[in-house]
């Protein structure tokens, strides 16, 4: 794969590619931040982070999260010393910034020092011990949104909103832009009566639409894998981009798949043209994570929920998750990453014909085109 390879390296996945994205493509905004490396001193970032606006986010950044660790480092929101310590700014005293200036240590460490946490339940061996940490502003939006392009279909981009107001459960609204089409998948979202009556559409397709013109100027970029497609994160109201990662690599079809009697499932991933066999496995690998089983090709089929314990599934080649909304959050992203195929089922109202109602142990046959998907059981 092709990225920047420099500044990946020296300042990890997140960092990286936004440094690079930043200095070919100052146009697209981004958040002001700074990165601290292990080697640099406490005192040191903090003293160049002075100039950036409350509240800041501390985030981690490390070369294994180009690929994988969506969500497991750590990252913290930090409030300025008057809201954090409830004092007023005029009797801020000597204590009062030493105490403070200890708790922003404390937040710096548990970022640097977050792979030891993992490593410590038997996970993130690759990992450094300590990795970088990117301290940057907060941004001023209610609207974080996630952009992936789909690998198998083309000019096609699924995007997912999620309003988290204070005080307020969080709603997820999700797009699909096909071919200069933006239709709106009310059946993978979950909007709250708030978004329904306040909702600005037209604005957030104008802003969809930007997103996607920096996308393409992304991909463009000459140490930018374009055999791949990619991840944005973003605020919508305030226009900023948050992180870059590869996706998938592109794989278009030389073959059409003839659709299922279902209600249009949606599909990330190809097979070949005579399908793949594979086991199912379901939830209840948790209760003995696999120890009993073979190691079989297997797929995934799960609620939606649980598709963050994708990782416990054993030579895991698909997923078949149903109740999909709200897509687009780290482990799910993760758990299509990491799957050749990926069948999302719709949400209200949706039920499998007795057909394909599996149960673990059963074995399927999944013919993908990324658009389409056939699924049979063979056993």
């Amino acid at each position: 794969m092709i990225y920047p390879a420099e500044l990946v390296h020296k300042y990890g996945a997140k960092a990286g590619l936004l440094m690079y994205v930043a200095e070919h493509l100052p146009n697209i905004p981004q958040a002001r931040m700074v990165v601290k490396t292990p080697d640099e001193s406490i005192d040191s970032v903090l003293k160049r982070a002075k100039h950036l606006d409350w509240p800041r986010l501390f985030r981690s950044s490390a070369i294994q999260e180009l690929d994988g660790y969506e969500g497991e480092l750590k990252t913290s929101e930090v409030l300025n010393i008057t809201k954090m310590l409830n004092v007023n700014r005029y009797k801020i005293t000597d204590l009062h910034r030493k105490i403070y200036n200890e708790f922003l240590e404390e937040k710096i460490l548990e970022v640097e020092n977050s792979p030891m946490r993992l490593k410590e339940d038997d996970g993130g061996l690759d990992l450094p011990d300590k990795i970088n940490t990117i301290i940057t502003e907060k941004a001023k939006s209610y609207h974080i949104g996630t952009l992936v392009k789909h690998p198998n279909r083309e000019n096609c981009y699924i995007v997912s909103i999620t309003c988290h107001p204070p005080k307020e459960y969080p709603s997820t609204t999700v797009f699909l832009y096909d071919n200069d089409e933006i239709n709106y998948l009310s059946e993978f979202s979950k909007l709250s009566m708030r978004d329904k009556r306040n909702y600005k559409w037209k604005k957030m397709i104008r802003d969809i639409g930007k997103v996607i013109e920096w996308y393409n100027q992304i991909i463009d970029l000459p140490d930018i894998d374009s055999d791949w497609t990619w991840q944005l994160e973003f605020s919508v109201a305030s226009k900023s981009l948050f992180q870059v990662r590869p996706f998938k690599p592109i794989q278009i079809p030389d073959f059409n798949v003839e659709p299922m009697e279902l209600v249009n499932p949606l599909v990330i991933g190809i097979s070949d043209k005579d399908g793949i066999n594979l086991r199912i496995e379901t939830i209840d690998v948790l209760k003995d994570e696999g120890s009993k089983l073979k190691g079989d090709p297997s797929v995934y089929y799960a609620n939606f929920s649980d598709s963050n314990f994708h990782y416990k599934v054993k030579n895991h080649q698909a997923n078949i998750f149903h109740s999909a909304y709200g897509l687009l959050k780290h482990r799910d992203v993760q758990a299509m990453r990491n799957a050749q195929i990926t069948v999302l089922l719709k949400n209200e109202g949706f039920m499998l014909p007795p057909s394909l109602e599996f149960k673990r142990r059963d074995w399927v046959n999944i013919k993908s085109d990324g658009l389409n998907v056939n699924i049979e059981k063979i056993s």
